[in-house]
């Protein structure tokens, strides 16, 4: 029980760790992108960067989920989790387009 919960958590921080360091990312470049290039260019790759992003992210979770052996329960909050990283970073991401 013990070794699924720090497996859980440590994926857990893992995960954190990913999102802030993306949203860092996609803050610089949505900046600089719209500073120095023209909007629709500054929409198409703030597009790509937020499809990049999301695609990763399921690729994690679903390397995760095939790998670990937890409960139903411990599957049904890491999906929970995923779906609010996308949920916010598509609100991130319309926020800077809108801006």
């Amino acid at each position: 029980l013990y070794t699924h919960l720090f497996l859980y958590l440590s994926i857990c921080t893992y995960f954190y760790l990913h999102l802030t360091q993306y949203m860092y990312l996609t803050l610089y470049l949505s900046i600089f992108i719209y500073l120095f290039i023209n909007i629709s260019v500054s929409l198409y790759l703030q597009f790509c960067i937020y499809l990049y992003i999301s695609v990763s992210l399921y690729l994690h979770l679903s390397l995760y989920l095939y790998l670990s052996s937890c409960t139903s329960l411990c599957n049904f909050i890491s999906v929970s989790v995923f779906i609010y990283l996308c949920v916010s970073q598509y609100l991130i991401e319309t926020t800077y387009v809108v801006y």
